[in-house]
């Protein structure tokens, strides 16, 4: 700051560095001030810095979570059209399941272990459907069959594998579901047998 930006007037301070002023109470009131504007300056430049950089801290993580984000998001996308390649090579094995000793199928079945190894390595995991209660934020229902030993709403086969990474669902498994016998069947049928 300038001495007009501290309001301190011009001749107030009659004091020049290494020689002793004419009134010394003055000066070594003038000093004071000074001092005392310097420290209030210095906590205000003090300050701002603290915020500047607890600014750039909080940007720093921010744009880390983002990449982060941007890295998991690229991953499971690229994950994402390998699928249909693995669904390929899973029908491959089901239509040579006659010929197990088949060299094919055993190289099939070589590439898909590996295919499945460099998922699991990435964080990719096969949802298990079979038994399990249906849930329509995981599961897509391509068929409700009725079945009478099996609870409503239970997956019954799965017809396409359904994957997850990290908590985020990269494809949902098709699956057929039970359609057990619902009250009011049962209602019907004792009604119309009493």
């Amino acid at each position: 700051m300038t001495r007009d930006e501290r309001d301190i007037p011009e001749e107030e301070c009659s004091f020049e560095e290494g020689v002793p002023g004419v009134d010394a109470e003055r000066d070594l009131e003038c000093l004071r001030r000074r001092l005392e504007e310097a420290r209030r300056e210095a906590d205000s430049y003090r300050d701002s810095l603290a915020r500047w950089q607890a600014d750039y801290q909080n940007l720093k993580k921010r744009n880390q979570r983002r990449m982060e984000q941007m890295r998991n998001e690229l991953r499971g996308e690229t994950v994402c059209r390998f699928l249909p390649v693995i669904d390929e090579l899973q029908l491959v094995l089901e239509s040579t399941s006659d010929r197990p000793e088949d060299p094919v199928r055993k190289g099939v079945e070589m590439v898909l272990a590996r295919a499945e190894d460099a998922l699991a390595d990435m964080g990719v995991c096969i949802l298990s459907c079979v038994g399990e209660e249906f849930d329509p934020h995981l599961h897509e229902a391509m068929d409700y069959v009725p079945v009478d030993d099996c609870p409503d709403g239970q997956i019954i086969e799965e017809i396409r594998a359904g994957y997850e990474m990290e908590d985020r669902l990269l494809r949902a498994a098709r699956v057929r579901v039970a359609r057990g016998t619902t009250n009011e069947q049962c209602d019907e049928e004792n009604g119309e047998e009493q």
